[in-house]
């Protein structure tokens, strides 16, 4: 079976890795030097405490996490192939659900392995192009792993597997029925179980850069890390891919679905709210150090900015309840709310968007970040 490419070698990446593109500096606070929250008498906050508590305690259990929930779909797939029945498939789309996850939470910290290894498209490449996917099964006679392996990111990962699991509301309403006992159904299926392997040698080869020195090297970020020579080059990447995180949530998620320029997230399970739910989990993680039981001693985000502003970091933690209430207070599935109650869904991306420019603009003033451009995020 061929297997996703090998990474290269850590001394190779270490100019990649960063992916700092052409950037704009903002205009800094006096980080880390006294003031309300800081002190008058020389201290600095520890920023090595912050990066060990990322590192080992909120990224890496992550992206543990998202291999080991990938396995149980893996053998769903393979169930629901063997018997082709009503209840193999619930079993399919409820692992396909708690697979997505830890994927989506890990949408927070997108930097260096992710785009090392080149996984993010193959994992997660949405919406799904059903046309591509279809052009799949009818532009080959075996779909084992091998051919996945050379097949592009619209035709592979989440949204693909998800396709192939849940009803289109625009064509078929009964997955079950694209199966039938014969070749072609045998296809479908091969398609199936082949996408589920090669999603989980991704993921697992993700978990393992990190597991293999790229956590050592944020952890040591400022002390001898081959990734981070500075300490403020790791708080650049953690906040940078933070900001991009909530750009993809507002611009990507939100607003093109509203304006009708995309379908939205997850359109075929009608998952996309718990999809927003998990990634503002994960940037609420970074922020405050832990995904459960943080408080002001857990070392986060949160820690640097309090240092110097504690007034930003109250407004950042009231913004972030007040996000998560709007996604929780979005009756209706995202696909069906943009059409029929665009108030609503008006009201989340509002919520969205103000988080997404509290942590662009005074997140990365106070913390003297030096801010990415992107092609999607032009304020």
């Amino acid at each position: 079976m061929k297997t996703p490419r090998a990474p290269r070698s850590r001394r190779s990446r270490r100019s990649r890795c960063l992916l700092l593109p052409v950037a704009i500096v903002v205009t800094p606070a006096l980080a880390c030097q006294g003031g309300e929250g800081g002190t008058d008498g020389g201290e600095t906050v520890d920023r090595s405490a912050v990066f060990k508590q990322l590192g080992e305690q909120v990224i890496e259990p992550t992206l543990a996490e998202l291999p080991a929930r990938l396995e149980p779909l893996r053998a769903a797939a393979a169930s629901f192939c063997e018997r082709r029945d009503a209840l193999t498939l619930a079993d399919a789309q409820r692992a396909w659900r708690d697979a997505r996850a830890p994927w989506s939470r890990a949408e927070a910290f997108q930097f260096g392995p992710v785009a090392e290894l080149g996984v993010a498209s193959a994992i997660d490449f949405w919406p799904a192009r059903p046309e591509d996917i279809e052009d799949a099964l009818t532009l080959h006679d075996q779909l084992d792993a091998a051919v996945i392996d050379t097949l592009g990111a619209t035709r592979k990962g989440f949204p693909v597997i998800e396709y192939l699991l849940f009803d289109d509301p625009d064509a078929d309403p009964d997955p079950l029925a694209r199966y039938p006992a014969d070749a072609a159904g045998d296809l479908r299926c091969q398609y199936l179980e082949a996408l589920t392997v090669d999603l989980h040698a991704r993921a697992a080869a993700l978990h393992g850069e990190w597991t293999g020195g790229y956590t050592e090297g944020l952890v040591t970020a400022g002390a001898g890390s081959e990734y981070f020579p500075k300490e403020q080059d790791a708080v650049d990447a953690l906040v940078n891919a933070l900001v991009s995180s909530l750009t993809a949530a507002a611009r990507g998620k939100l607003e093109k679905p509203l304006t009708g320029e995309t379908t939205s997230e997850s359109r075929f399970s009608d998952n996309a709210r718990a999809d927003l739910r998990a990634n503002l989990e994960g940037v609420a993680a970074l922020y405050e150090g832990a995904y459960e039981g943080a408080d002001a001693s857990t070392p986060g985000l949160h820690t640097l900015v309090r240092f110097v502003d504690p007034a930003l970091d109250e407004r950042v933690r009231e913004q972030l309840a007040k996000t998560r209430a709007a996604v929780d207070a979005l009756e209706l599935p995202l696909r069906v709310a943009v059409v029929d109650d665009p108030d609503a869904a008006l009201a989340l991306h509002a919520e969205v968007d103000a988080l997404r420019l509290l942590f662009k603009l005074e997140v990365v003033s106070a913390l003297s970040v030096t801010l990415s451009l992107t092609d999607n995020d032009g304020d």
